[in-house]
């Protein structure tokens, strides 16, 4: 059983994408609209005109995860509109 909606295929499961994301250099008082675009991929569609994305597309963002003794990084995830989308 998927905890995601039916993907509409706007932008589908697995698909590499550019999401809007805050980079650590990027201004506490920026507009989301001036975010840049970072690489991600789409886990899932939640609802209509509504993704789950993780953002790896910039090493910055990794942390280590320490449950993994290979030192396999972390990205966040976050979750985006089709404004804040494009793909890749």
């Amino acid at each position: 059983m998927s905890l995601y909606a039916d993907n509409d295929g706007l932008f589908p499961d697995d698909a590499a994408v550019l999401v809007r994301f805050p980079l650590p250099t990027t201004p506490t008082d920026a507009d989301r609209a001036d975010w840049p675009w970072v690489a991600g991929h789409v886990l899932g569609q939640c609802g209509p005109d509504e993704w789950h994305i993780v953002v790896d597309g910039s090493p910055e963002l990794a942390e280590p995860d320490p449950d993994d003794p290979d030192g396999e990084p972390l990205f966040p995830a976050c979750f985006r509109d089709a404004s804040e989308l494009r793909l890749a």
